[in-house]
């Protein structure tokens, strides 16, 4: 029996269930309640028959409102069955979590970008397709450096030092831009249409990045699903428009800026005021020394992931580039689907528990271990991929594009698991320890991947030496996350 409270009516006072559900009122449901006796504790006896006709009139009226109320929840007010819609609510239920929502979208967009790539390969080229991937490599780099690594620090920040940090990187992200495209004309000798819509990507990338840090910050995730969705079929949606005019690598670029635009839009939000005169500038001079740490660990990461595609692009030209990129771009779906889907996850749940004073190194094993598995299927799973599905898939223009899968197989497991955890090194406050791994991979990285190129002259093998090493990196910096972790749990 539910529990009962007193209700004060004027100078009496009468014990009313408290209400829970209309079984306490009535055992008919679609009945009004019988009489204002059957509201009252039973061991209270004879307060009813002093009750007025206003007591009870009374409780006849909470009753209605509570009928009202239920009527209007409809199913979720009572339990769920399979008679009263449970289906329904059951699948409602599971999409009330933001990486329910985050995936849901991620497998939209990303799910557009992986089916439309056997339809693209046969209205560009791949030499169309390497040049898009130049441009795209160089936009994530120059997006990384123009953000100044903002993003990181928003965590941490105020609601006032949120406005100044957002409006800084606005200002840095508009200069990384122009850089973006002088550096692709420069280095592809593109024309200015290329060059101008790399530009175009690096702004609307490194914004969608600020953006949706911010919307982690407050715990409003709803949108970044949406923004992901919006994302790839944008990209796709465009990139098909753009090959019926030009087919070449600037359509293919122009749907890279339609993607990363509609994401930017849809992750904007309306920013407060900073909070005084000269405050955007203040904000940059207080963070200056962290932020410049923070930018050149992340710069070093960007070049060490778009390293491989432009060694090749310099080593064996755009062409060879072409056959990669479209490997990498079907090996690296469940890459973006489990990064963007559990990223914003785990930040917010470990920002959280270090904000609270909560251990978090058994939140980081938990995710290790998760992600290990699905590393293992995926990498597993490129290396058994046929000849002949990569050639019935892609096209007769892409045959030579098999000979990718196996080597990449090392480095796509390893960013499975290690990319959603990629910048929890920041949050602990290891950002010269970060530095010092990003910097030692680029290192290996660079020197191994000149090393091969020149000895071998084959890209196959290039990539696999690549693939390895950033494996063994990745590693590496588990170890490195799990020290950081037992370190932040000693001092809380």
């Amino acid at each position: 029996m539910s529990s009962w409270s007193p209700i004060s009516l004027g100078h009496k006072q009468a014990s009313v269930y408290q209400l829970r559900g209309l079984a306490l009122w009535s055992p008919d449901l679609s009945s009004r309640p019988r009489q204002g006796r059957q509201c009252i504790d039973p061991s209270q006896g004879p307060v009813q028959s002093s009750l007025g006709a206003g007591a009870r009139q009374s409780m006849q009226c909470l009753a209605r409102r509570t009928l009202s109320r239920q009527q209007r929840q409809g199913p979720a007010a009572h339990p769920t069955t399979w008679r009263s819609g449970g289906v329904r609510q059951l699948w409602r239920r599971a999409f009330e979590s933001p990486a329910a929502r985050i995936g849901l979208g991620l497998a939209i967009g990303q799910g557009a970008i992986f089916i439309s790539t056997p339809w693209l390969t046969r209205l560009y080229g791949p030499e169309a397709f390497g040049v898009m991937t130049v441009g795209l490599a160089i936009a994530g780099i120059c997006a990384t450096f123009g953000t100044l690594r903002v993003e990181l620090l928003i965590p941490r920040l105020d609601e006032s030092e949120l406005a100044n940090a957002t409006r800084f990187s606005s200002l840095t992200l508009f200069a990384a831009s122009l850089l973006g495209a002088l550096a692709m004309y420069l280095s592809t000798r593109a024309g200015l249409l290329e060059s101008a819509l790399v530009g175009a990507v690096t702004f609307f990338l490194g914004g969608a990045a600020i953006y949706q840090q911010s919307r982690i910050r407050r715990n409003a995730l709803g949108r970044i699903g949406s923004a992901k969705a919006a994302q790839g079929l944008g990209q796709v949606v465009a990139q098909g428009g753009f090959a019926l005019v030009s087919p070449t690598g600037a359509g293919l670029v122009g749907g890279l800026v339609a993607g990363y635009g509609c994401a930017f839009a849809l992750l904007r939000a309306p920013r407060p005021r900073p909070n005084g005169d000269g405050s955007v500038a203040a904000f940059g001079r207080q963070n200056l020394r962290q932020m410049i740490r923070l930018t050149l660990s992340a710069t070093l990461n960007s070049i060490t992931v778009a390293f491989l595609p432009l060694l090749l692009s310099y080593q064996f030209g755009t062409e060879a580039t072409g056959q990669f990129s479209v490997v990498q771009r079907l090996a690296l779906v469940p890459v973006g689907l489990v990064l963007a889907a559990l990223s914003p996850v785990i930040i917010a749940t470990v920002s959280a528990r270090l904000r609270t004073g909560k251990p978090t190194s058994v939140v980081v094993k938990t995710w290790i271990r998760r992600l290990s598995i699905v590393g293992a299927v995926a990498g597993a799973a490129l290396v058994v991929v046929p000849q002949s599905w990569v050639a019935a898939l892609l096209g007769a223009g892409f045959s030579a594009s098999h000979a990718y899968f196996a080597p990449l197989a090392p480095m796509i497991a390893s960013q499975l698991v290690c990319g959603p955890l990629s910048t929890l090194l920041a949050i602990f406050r290891r950002d010269r320890l970060q530095l010092i791994w990003d910097a030692c991979r680029f290192a290996a990285v660079a020197s191994v991947g000149v090393a091969l190129g020149a000895m071998s002259h084959d890209p196959i093998v290039t990539v696999l030496g690549i693939s390895v090493v950033i494996t063994v990196f990745y590693v590496v910096y588990l170890v490195l996350l799990l020290r950081a972790t037992r370190k932040s749990d000693t001092l809380t």
